[in-house]
C-alpha cells in the first residue's frame, strides 16, 4: 500500500462522509470530531488494501476512486465477486465492529483516494454518539445478511473506464478512438482522455505522466476519478510508448481494447502486448482485442493465431470505414448487444433467410449469430456477411444438390455425407469460426459425452458439418476423438447459449421447425419390414414412415430444451412452415419469403411494444 498522502480534498471527503451511510446522520461537532481522527490513504489500482483472513483493525471510507470486494470461493481456486465500492462506500467496518479477521479480500481497481479510521479511532467517535453510528452498523450487517440468504450476488456492473492500446506505431489509435468517442456519444455523455488532453484540461503541465508520490498525485486521482460522476464513459488512449500516462490508462480501467491492424505479425506484436499485462492488474482485467481493417475488402485471416498469442475475452473485426461495425462495438461495451439464435429444420431452416433480410431492412442489429443444424449454416452465412440472394441461391442449390445420389449401404447412415462435406468445405473455404466478421457459434451433440458442444473457435466448415449431421442420414464426426452428430438433438434452438454471450442485451431466437402433428401410426408389437414395403407399393393405408423419417423425428427431441429455455430469449419467433417438409429444398424461394414477411409483421409489433431496447443507455 502507498505511504499515506499529507491531506485530503475537503470538499470531496465532505461529500464522501455525507454520502456514507455510517456517517451522514452525524452532527456538524461529531462530523468535525470524526474527519480529526481520518488518515489519507492512497493505492494503485491493483494494490491490496487487506486480504481475508487478516486482523481487522481499520474501517475505510472511499474519497475517490474504486475497489473491488472478492471472496475466496468453496473450491477454493476461484475468487466470487462479492461487491465494487465507490465514492462514499465503506469497507472493513463489520470485521472492526466484530472484532473478527477480514472476510474478503480488496483490491482497488482504479488509481483511489481512501481515508482510515482506525479502531481506537472508532471507539474514541462512539464515546460521543454511539447511538446513530452502531444504528447504521446494524441496519447494513442486516441487509448483507437478507441479500446473502435471498442468494442475491451482485453483478459485475457495466464497464465506464475503457482504455484503449495499439499493439504498434502502425495502429490507427487516433482515428479508431475518434469513431468510437463519436459512436458512445450517442448513448451518453463520453469524455476522451489522452495525455495532451489530460494535461491541457487538469492545468499542469505533465500531470499525466507523474507517478505515485509526486505532489499532485493524490489531487490528480480525485480530478480523474470525479469525472466519472459526470460522463457515462471515459475513454483513456494510452500513449504509443509504455509511459507513466499508459500505465496509468491500463490502472483505471475496467476493459482494456488491445488494437492490432490487420495484417501485422502476431508473434512481433505479442512482445510488447507481455510487457502491458505486468503494469498493475492489467492482466488480470477484462481486454478485448479489437483488430482495425482500412476496408472490408480483404476478409480477415489468421486471427486464431492473434487470439492464442493475445488471450482475450472477446475479439472483433472492425473495418475502419464502417460505422456499424463500430456501432456493434459500442453496444458490446454498454451491454446492449443483440444476439440472433437460428433453430434447426432442414428445408424449414431456409425461413431463416427471410429473416435476416427483415432484420436488416428494419435496422435490427445483429451483432453476433448462431444456431443448429441448418440454423448453424444459415447464421454462418450471416456471420460471413452474405446478402440475400446470396444466402438463397447457394444453399437452396448446394442443399439440393448434396441429398442426390449420395447413398451407401446403411451400415452406419443412408447417406455417405461427401457431397454436403465438399459444399461446406467449400463455403468455409478453411477459414476459422476467428475470422467471421460476425462473432459465431453453432451447437452440435456429443454422442460420446452424451451433452451438447459449443464451437466458438476452430474450422468453420468442420463445425457447420457436425452440427448439422443428422443422427442415420449422415455419419457422425470425429472430433478430438469424439463423436459429433446433429445439435438439434441437444438443444434445436439454442437461446441459451446466445444469452450467455450477450449477458444483458437482447436475444432474438428462431424456431424454424414447428410441432407437425404426424397423425395415427401403428406399427404393432412386431413390424416386418417386407409388409412394410408390401403397404408402400399395394396398400391404400396412410404411408407408415420409414426408418429414414424416424430418425429425423428424433431431432423433435431438441424442441424440449429449447422451449423450456425460451424465456430466455427477448422475441421468439415460430414460423409457419407446417406445410413444408425436411426435403422441400426445391420451395427454398417460398419458404424464405414466408419467413421474411412473418418476421416483419412480428418486429413491427414487437417494436411498438418494447422500443429498440440496443439503443437505451441505462
Amino acid at each position: 500500500m502507498n505511504s499515506e498522502n499529507p491531506a485530503f480534498d475537503p470538499t470531496r471527503l465532505l461529500l464522501a462522509l455525507r454520502r456514507s451511510d455510517l456517517f451522514a446522520s452525524l452532527s456538524a461537532d461529531a462530523m468535525t470530531g470524526l474527519q480529526a481522527q481520518l488518515t489519507p490513504v492512497t493505492l494503485l489500482s491493483g494494490e491490496v488494501l487487506f486480504k481475508e483472513g487478516e486482523p481487522s483493525d481499520s474501517l475505510y471510507i472511499v474519497i475517490s476512486g474504486r475497489l473491488r470486494v472478492v471472496s475466496q470461493a468453496t473450491d477454493d481456486r476461484s475468487e466470487r465477486l462479492v461487491a465494487d465500492l465507490g465514492h462514499g462506500e465503506i469497507v472493513g467496518e463489520m470485521g472492526l465492529v466484530c472484532d473478527e479477521p477480514r472476510s474478503a479480500t480488496v483490491v482497488a481497481i482504479r488509481d483511489t483516494n481512501l481515508a482510515r479510521l482506525s479502531g481506537s479511532g472508532l471507539n474514541q467517535l462512539a464515546a460521543n454518539c454511539a447511538q446513530p453510528i452502531y444504528s447504521a452498523i446494524i441496519r447494513q450487517l442486516a441487509s448483507r445478511l437478507k441479500n446473502e440468504t435471498a442468494g442475491i450476488r451482485t453483478r459485475k456492473p457495466t464497464a465506464r473506464c475503457l482504455a484503449v492500446v495499439g499493439l504498434s506505431e502502425d495502429v490507427p489509435i487516433g482515428a479508431f478512438t475518434d469513431s468510437l468517442t463519436n459512436e458512445l456519444a450517442k448513448t451518453g455523455a463520453v469524455l476522451r482522455l489522452s495525455s495532451e488532453r489530460v494535461d491541457s484540461l487538469f492545468g499542469v503541465p505533465g500531470a499525466a505522466q507523474s507517478m505515485g508520490g509526486d505532489d499532485v498525485q493524490a489531487r490528480f486521482v480525485d480530478w480523474l476519478n470525479g469525472k466519472e460522476t459526470r460522463y457515462s464513459k471515459l475513454v483513456y488512449e494510452a500513449d504509443p510508448s509504455n509511459s507513466a500516462w499508459t500505465a496509468r490508462c491500463l490502472r483505471q480501467a475496467d476493459l482494456i481494447l488491445v488494437v492490432a491492424r490487420a495484417g501485422a505479425d502476431y508473434l512481433e506484436a505479442g512482445s510488447p502486448a507481455v510487457d502491458l499485462w505486468g503494469i498493475g492488474e492489467a492482466s488480470k482485467k477484462t481486454r478485448i482485442l479489437v483488430i482495425v481493417h482500412d476496408d472490408g475488402n480483404t476478409p480477415p485471416k489468421g486471427t486464431r493465431e492473434w487470439t492464442l498469442r493475445i488471450p482475450s475475452a472477446h475479439h472483433f473485426h472492425i473495418r475502419m470505414n464502417n460505422e456499424r461495425d463500430f456501432a456493434r462495438l459500442t453496444r458490446f461495451l454498454n451491454d446492449r448487444s443483440v444476439g440472433l439464435a437460428l433453430g434447426g429444420g432442414f428445408a424449414r431452416g431456409i425461413g431463416h433467410i427471410g429473416v435476416i433480410r427483415a432484420m436488416r431492412e428494419l435496422d435490427i442489429p445483429i451483432d453476433m449469430v448462431g444456431g443448429t443444424s441448418m440454423g448453424a449454416v444459415i447464421a454462418a452465412e450471416c456471420a460471413f456477411e452474405w446478402d440475400y440472394q446470396k444466402m438463397l441461391e447457394l444453399t437452396c442449390k448446394y442443399s439440393a444438390e448434396s441429398m442426390r445420389r449420395d447413398y451407401t449401404l446403411p451400415v452406419v447412415s443412408f447417406l455417405t455425407g461427401r457431397k454436403v462435406s465438399q459444399a461446406l468445405m467449400d463455403f468455409g473455404a478453411n477459414k476459422d469460426i476467428e475470422d467471421m466478421w460476425l462473432p459465431y457459434f453453432c451447437v452440435s451433440a456429443n454422442l460420446t459425452r452424451a451433452e451438447g458442444k459449443v464451437h466458438l473457435s476452430g474450422n468453420v466448415s468442420r463445425s457447420v458439418i457436425a452440427s448439422s449431421r443428422a443422427p442415420g442420414v449422415f455419419p457422425p464426426v470425429t472430433w478430438d476423438n469424439e463423436l459429433l452428430f446433429d445439435g438439434g438433438l441437444v438443444d434445436v434452438v439454442p437461446s441459451d447459449v446466445t444469452r450467455d454471450l450477450v449477458g444483458q442485451g437482447t436475444v432474438i431466437s428462431v424456431a424454424a421447425s414447428p410441432i407437425i402433428v404426424h397423425g395415427n401410426v401403428d406399427y404393432g408389437l412386431s413390424f416386418s419390414g417386407w409388409e412394410g414395403l408390401r403397404q408402400r407399393l399395394f396398400s391404400k393405408k396412410d404411408r407408415l414412415p420409414g426408418l429414414l423419417e424416424l430418425l429425423m423425428r428424433t431431432l423433435d427431441f431438441g424442441r424440449t430444451p429449447a422451449a423450456r429455455l425460451r424465456h430466455l430469449a427477448d422475441a421468439y419467433l415460430t414460423l409457419p412452415l407446417g406445410n413444408f417438409t425436411y426435403g422441400d429444398f426445391g420451395r427454398g424461394a417460398e419458404i424464405a419469403e414466408i419467413g421474411y414477411r412473418f418476421a416483419l409483421d412480428y418486429f413491427g409489433t414487437w417494436i411498438e411494444s418494447y422500443g429498440r431496447p440496443w439503443l437505451r443507455s441505462d
